[in-house]
């Protein structure tokens, strides 16, 4: 699943392309319908989402607790400005932005792969 209303649609395009080819991808733009999709969803290994949304939303680290709620085994991958990585210890893995969609697919597999936290 992609919650990051702050990818363009054709970085989000290129992510679901060159991630699709072994997983299904779900793109969202807004926090509360990704947790709704979670929640209905049969296997959902991984969650990229950014850290800010619009001010009457939840931001993404009450999205990545609620998705380690529901599923405790997935993924998560945090796309977002320097200052947040602190705060995103813990939760899941960071990357800094501006990122491209190509980083973003190195670090999605990566983590499918079974590996943990450790910078891509």
């Amino acid at each position: 699943m992609v919650a990051n209303s702050a990818l363009p649609n054709t970085i989000s395009n290129n992510v679901t392309l060159s991630v699709q080819q072994a997983n299904a991808v779900a793109p969202f733009v807004d926090p509360v319908t990704t947790l709704t999709a979670l929640q209905g969803a049969r296997t959902v290994q991984a969650l990229v989402t950014r850290v800010r949304f619009r001010p009457d939303k939840p931001n993404g680290f009450a999205l990545a607790r609620a998705a380690r709620w529901m599923r405790p085994d997935i993924r998560v991958l945090f796309t977002a400005a320097p200052e947040f990585a602190v705060q995103a210890a813990g939760l899941g893995h960071f990357i800094a932005s501006p990122v491209t969609p190509t980083e973003i697919v190195e670090c999605v597999r990566y983590l499918l792969q079974g590996n943990d936290f450790r910078p891509c």
